[in-house]
């Protein structure tokens, strides 16, 4: 249940993905929208929003406009 509700993960004190695996012996905590202070994990949900509709205009307008997303790191928008 916590690894389907939880959107990142906080690994002692720092913000860690969901998907990245676990280096060392470490304290973990779970973060999900319904945390008492949930400004990271809406800062994580908008910024993914934000690299999936670059994305999409990015591959949408490439014919007719250029377009260059500027984040950094640039995401891998490779469609399998």
């Amino acid at each position: 249940m916590l690894t389907q509700q939880s959107v990142l993960a906080e690994v002692n004190g720092k913000l860690w993905d969901m998907h990245r695996p676990l280096e060392e012996n470490c304290t973990l905590r779970f973060l999900h929208f319904k945390t008492e202070d949930p400004f990271q994990v809406n800062k994580a949900f908008w910024r993914s929003c934000s690299f999936l509709l670059g994305l999409v205009l990015e591959k949408a307008l490439r014919d007719d406009f250029y377009v260059e997303l500027h984040s950094w790191p640039k995401p891998n928008g490779k469609v399998h």
